[in-house]
């Protein structure tokens, strides 16, 4: 009986995961397009907005990437989504340094897109706010409309 229970439980497991990736892969859809910043904090303190307004966030397939006006390359990191968990998570890999990953959260309302990150190595947080040198970065996006041509 306790054999066939376990099977059950992994049977269902190894079924439940293609819907899992098939979520991710409809949340990843979801959030893609361009941003723009309409709000970003560090460590507790609101960043200039002359460096904010120059700064677009790009977000193709599982490619999270900063792209600053006038610089051709752009930084990307690899996403990480979990759309399942109560509050959505999202980890942050660094596409060049091996092992950095940033713990965060995410929400989208429509065309607007709040992320909130640690840096590498700490804590994911559980709220969309920072603190006096708590190591976060909260950044409200909103989403650039493509002009019809």
């Amino acid at each position: 009986m306790e054999l066939r229970v376990t099977l059950l439980a992994v049977l269902a497991l190894v079924l439940a995961q293609p819907l899992w990736a098939d979520e991710k892969a409809k949340e990843l859809e979801k959030l893609a397009g361009t941003y723009s910043v309409a709000s970003a904090q560090e460590g507790g303190k609101e960043q200039a907005d002359d460096k904010s307004k120059k700064l677009n966030i790009i977000i193709k397939g599982d490619v999270f990437s900063f792209k600053f006006d006038g610089q051709p390359k752009t930084l990307d990191m690899k996403l990480k989504l979990d759309p399942t968990a109560k509050i959505k998570t999202v980890d942050l890999a660094s596409t060049t340094r091996e092992g950095q990953v940033a713990q965060g959260i995410y929400e989208l309302d429509g065309d607007v897109l709040k992320v909130c990150w640690s840096r590498s190595g700490k804590d994911r947080p559980t709220d969309f706010s920072t603190k006096l040198n708590d190591d976060r970065i909260f950044m409200t996006l909103k989403r650039v409309k493509v002009q019809d041509k």
